[in-house]
């Protein structure tokens, strides 16, 4: 995770190379964890995917992150996940 105002948060989120950033947003086209004046230097690393809080229902939120993970290959059957949307579904 990139923290928004801590220093030399880029330079290890650069190292660790990653394949895909994912961010919270609350302002479209503008993903929470990438600070304004690190965009530029963040945002070639790898490709983003922005999920929208605002407006959204928790459950909508979850069902969005869901659908990122799929398509990203994930299970959403698996044992683990059944688990823990039921263990969600008892709340």
């Amino acid at each position: 995770m990139i923290r928004r105002h801590a220093t030399g948060g880029v330079e290890q989120y650069i190292g660790l190379q990653p394949q895909l950033l994912v961010s919270s947003m609350y302002l479209k086209g503008a993903l929470w964890y990438v600070p304004e004046k690190s965009k530029d230097t963040i945002e070639p690393v790898a490709p983003t995917a922005g999920i929208m809080l605002t407006g959204q229902s928790a459950t909508q939120v979850i069902g969005k992150y869901a659908e990122l993970a799929q398509s990203l290959g994930a299970d959403l059957n698996a044992p683990e996940v059944s688990s823990a949307r039921a263990r969600f579904d008892l709340t």
